[in-house]
């Protein structure tokens, strides 16, 4: 969901919110702050910031599984920050018996796997119990849907 009015806090978006809570769907938490908050001095970036919406982060609680989009900025650790509150929602998420989803991209896809590895890493500080992740070898991605 990208367009305007579906984060406007009116009568389209409520209506949205209230088809995804009866459709039992989650509104994809996309969350792109970092990644505008990075001067745009590489072509990536750029390119990133033309491309992905500039929108406010809107949370719907309901009983789907939650889905985080969330854009990186270019500079890793810059991110933890912008992470940081992330991290503990998807804990408490996790905590409740839900099973939350994150997309974790950066302005250079190339660097996507560093990000998860570092937000694996704080979502380990807050939930120790966590399975490491097999970013050292090839395993089948699951389908979306």
């Amino acid at each position: 969901v990208r367009h305007r009015d579906f984060f406007a806090k009116g009568d389209a978006e409520r209506a949205l919110n209230r088809g995804l809570l009866e459709r039992s769907f989650a509104r994809v938490c996309f969350d792109s702050r970092a990644l505008f908050a990075a001067s745009a001095e590489d072509p990536a970036t750029r390119e990133a910031q033309r491309k992905k919406p500039r929108l406010p982060v809107h949370v719907l609680p309901g009983e789907a599984a939650p889905v985080i989009r969330y854009v990186g900025h270019p500079d890793l650790l810059a991110n933890r920050p912008f992470l940081a509150p992330w991290v503990e929602r998807v804990a408490c998420w996790i905590e409740a018996g839900k099973q939350p989803c994150a997309f974790i991209h950066m302005p250079d896809n190339g660097d996507a796997l560093a990000l998860a590895a570092l937000w694996h890493e704080m979502l380990t500080e807050r939930l120790p119990w966590l399975t490491p992740l097999p970013l050292g070898r090839q395993v089948s991605q699951p389908g979306l849907f």
